[in-house]
């Protein structure tokens, strides 16, 4: 089974990447944004954040929009906060491949914006990284609603990409463009993976290289 990691700065065209592979090599997707998010309304999830403070309760972890103000206010427990998220996320992880394993799937897709942060990418096949000019993502992220300049300064404080992380990137994606010119690159991608399939896994000559 192919496992293909796709992961960038939000609002960069990840998660749309992401799904365009998913819809073109009818595989299956994991979501890690929908996870958590579902992670956040279990009960025992909540208690064990309650207990990183003593201000925060139940009503304020589920407002994401403030919960996400206090918590990036406080880097010491945004730690222990992930500390208890990204185990959870690697136990749904463990699950959703078993899943399509079970169902013979020949691909999945990883859609998680911390993938080298998290060590997802040792999993990964193929990595694929998303980038797009400062001004492209500052306009599509300020029109999602409760959108803020400090909340988009914290995000991408934990989402900072060095050159590191992107040598170790199989794909770089350049995402200034239209959804036309996407599907035109993942076509491109996609022909690609299939005609070095017989090769092995690992050896798709995609390594550094950047589609416009």
């Amino acid at each position: 089974m192919l496992i293909i990691g796709v992961t960038g700065q939000i609002a960069t065209g990840k998660s749309t990447i992401a799904k365009l592979i998913a819809a073109k090599k009818k595989a299956a997707l994991f979501d890690a944004d929908q996870v958590i998010a579902k992670l956040y309304s279990k009960k025992s999830v909540l208690k064990q954040i309650a207990k990183l403070s003593n201000k925060l309760n139940a009503a304020l972890i589920k407002d994401r929009a403030k919960f996400a103000r206090f918590i990036f206010a406080r880097p010491a427990m945004l730690k222990d906060l992930e500390n208890i998220l990204h185990p959870l996320l690697r136990k749904e992880l463990k699950i959703f491949l078993r899943k399509a394993l079970l169902q013979k799937k020949q691909q999945v897709i990883l859609d998680v914006p911390l993938l080298f942060q998290s060590g997802m990418n040792n999993i990964c096949d193929i990595v694929l990284i998303t980038k797009s000019s400062k001004l492209r993502q500052q306009v599509r992220f300020f029109n999602r609603k409760g959108a803020t300049q400090p909340k988009l300064n914290n995000i991408l404080k934990k989402q900072h990409y060095s050159f590191y992380n992107i040598k170790k990137a199989d794909m770089v994606i350049n995402n200034n463009f239209a959804l036309n010119h996407n599907k035109q690159i993942i076509d491109k991608f996609i022909r690609g993976v299939n005609a070095r399939s017989s090769t092995g896994y690992r050896n798709y000559g995609f390594k550094h290289r950047r589609w416009r």
